[in-house]
């Protein structure tokens, strides 16, 4: 992904529900449950990182 921007490499929460079809509740089980990758920047600001949100993706596919 080094061709992207930082925008495109990193989403907030809005912008990952968004593309994941989930509602807060429902990402914050993916996080808390099931070691959904996120990045901490403070006690309630969380990023996601592109590149790593994938490799949960395909790892979930890898296994079915």
């Amino acid at each position: 992904m080094d061709n992207q921007t930082l925008a495109e490499q990193v989403w907030n929460e809005q912008q990952i529900m968004e593309l994941l079809g989930v509602n807060r509740k429902q990402l914050d089980y993916l996080r808390l449950q099931k070691g959904f990758p996120c990045v901490r920047l403070g006690k309630t600001i969380r990023v996601y990182l592109a590149d790593e949100v994938l490799d949960y993706c395909k790892g979930i596919a890898e296994r079915r």
